[in-house]
This record gives C-alpha cells, sequence and structure tokens, in this order.
C-alpha cells in the first residue's frame, strides 16, 4: 500500500532547511509549506532531466533482485548495447556501429531522473527524493497546472487532498527511464523512478526522435500532458534501432523492433507542441 497524502507533506519538511521566501523566473515568489487558505500546504518541486550515469554489467556482475521484479533487460531490435556513460538526454542523429555486447548485458544500477524540492541550494543524488513510495505517489497524481496558482512558473501540479505540490521542469515532467519485460508479456517502459507501478505500455513506432532539440519522445499517460521524454541511456540504446532513408541523415524514418520494421508514425510532434508547458 502506498504512503497516505501526508507522507507528501511529511518528506518535503524533512528535507526543507526552513520556512523563506523564495523566486523563480518572472518574479513568482513562494515559501516551501507556505498556506494561502486554512488547511491547506503549499509545496514547489523540480525535476533535474539529466539524472545519474548509467553503466553496463552482465548477469554474472549483477546481484540478483528481489524475487518477483519484473527484468530490466531490453528485448532484441537486434539485440544492440552501446557501453559507457551518457551525461544528458539527448538523442544520437547520425548513425553508428555499436559495439555487440554479450547476451543477458543489461544496465544497472537502477536510474531515474531526479526530483527536488524547487529551492533546494544543492541538487544532487544526495538532495534528491529517492524512495519508490513516494515517487509513485507523487507521479501518479501528477496533472497540468489549472489551479489559478502558478501555472506560468510550475506548469505541473501533484495534488493530495488539501496538499498541492507544484512542479516545473525544462522539459516534460514524465521521464521514461527502463523498458520492462515480464514473461512473455509485451514490453512497457517504466518512467520517474516508479518501476511496474508508473509503465505504460511501449510502443515503438511512436518513438518521436525531435531534430531540434536532438531528443527522444515516447507516449506518456494523458493526464501528464501525454508525451515524455526517454532518458539519455535509453534512447542511446532504442537509436541503434533506427532506420534512415537514404540522403535524410538528420531524423530516422523506421525503426526495427523484435524483427519487424516499423514505420514511425511522428503523431506526437503536434502534441509535443501543443503540450509544451509555457
Amino acid at each position: 500500500m502506498w504512503p497516505p497524502c501526508a507522507a507528501l507533506r511529511t518528506v518535503a519538511l524533512a528535507r526543507s532547511r526552513g520556512a523563506r521566501a523564495c523566486s523563480v523566473d518572472g518574479g513568482v515568489s513562494y515559501t516551501q509549506g507556505q498556506s494561502p487558505e486554512p488547511r491547506t500546504r503549499e509545496y514547489f518541486y523540480y525535476v533535474d532531466h539529466q539524472g545519474q550515469g548509467a553503466e553496463v554489467r552482465t548477469d554474472a556482475e549483477t546481484p540478483a533482485g528481489p524475487p518477483g521484479l519484473p527484468s530490466t533487460r531490453l528485448p532484441a531490435c537486434g539485440v544492440l548495447r552501446l557501453a559507457g556513460k551518457v551525461g544528458s538526454s539527448r538523442l544520437r542523429t547520425a548513425r553508428a556501429s555499436p559495439p555487440h555486447l554479450p547476451a543477458g548485458t543489461h544496465h544497472g544500477p537502477a536510474v531515474c531522473p531526479q526530483l527536488f524540492l524547487d529551492d533546494s541550494k544543492m541538487k544532487n543524488f544526495i538532495t534528491c527524493f529517492k524512495d519508490p513510495q513516494f515517487l509513485v505517489t507523487f507521479f501518479s497524481r501528477l496533472r497540468p497546472n489549472r489551479s489559478g496558482r502558478y501555472e506560468a512558473s510550475f506548469p505541473f501540479l501533484s495534488p493530495c487532498g488539501r496538499e498541492r505540490n507544484f512542479l516545473r521542469c525544462e522539459d516534460r515532467p514524465v521521464v521514461f527511464t527502463h523498458l520492462l519485460t515480464v514473461g512473455h508479456g509485451p514490453p512497457r517502459l517504466s518512467y520517474c523512478g516508479g518501476g511496474e507501478a508508473l509503465a505504460v505500455p511501449f510502443e515503438p513506432a511512436r518513438l518521436l526522435p525531435l531534430a531540434a532539440n536532438g531528443r527522444l519522445y515516447h507516449p506518456a499517460p494523458e493526464r501528464a500532458g501525454g508525451v515524455g521524454l526517454v532518458r539519455s541511456t535509453l534512447a542511446f540504446e532504442l537509436s541503434a534501432c533506427f532506420e534512415y532513408e537514404p540522403g535524410a541523415p538528420a531524423l530516422p524514418s523506421h525503426v526495427l523492433w523484435q524483427g519487424r520494421r516499423l514505420a514511425l508514425t511522428m503523431d506526437l510532434a503536434p502534441l509535443l507542441l501543443a503540450a509544451r508547458p509555457p
């Protein structure tokens, strides 16, 4: 069972360094835990898309996880893996020949985009929120901010009873981090550190590589804007499955996935532009 709504407030208070007035771009001011009306509290968060660098391990080097947890290995596209660390959520825009790593190679340790209190002075792995239950509670309730408060500066809101948790980010609040496979079932994309509790069906034909910023996108829950960003490491792996038309090296036209050649629909492009926060 996930923690009650009060857990959001408890964790935020534990991370806060006392009540202090803060401001964001545009001169908007707030105080963490402020109460604009009786029995209402407001907290302010920021998503960093960079997250942690990922390393590649083989099964023999990776400790077994708790029983019953889904695998995070990528099914064959054919099975291509890119070794090393990637420092940003950017996608290759030119074809390359990635190394073929041994079967059973996958990423570890688990990585996710980082969620912080917006006014944290130091934003790093130590100060970010890492508790899976908290992340599931927060991101499962995420929606566009139409509260009439801070809509321009904090375009997203995670309500919890009479508690308002405002969120801002550079791009999209949903960041896909792992491709999950369970038995012979269809693969699912997990986002924001929630494992199976925060996952959507993987739709390879609807991957959207955006030339304007070199990033890769995938359909996300409609309540969270309908479009999510694919984290750098996973985007780098998936880009090995792309096929480019002759004379058009900037953007792929097809994706090769589990023996099938699928045309990229590019149908997320209008939705992505419409869903961008102001």
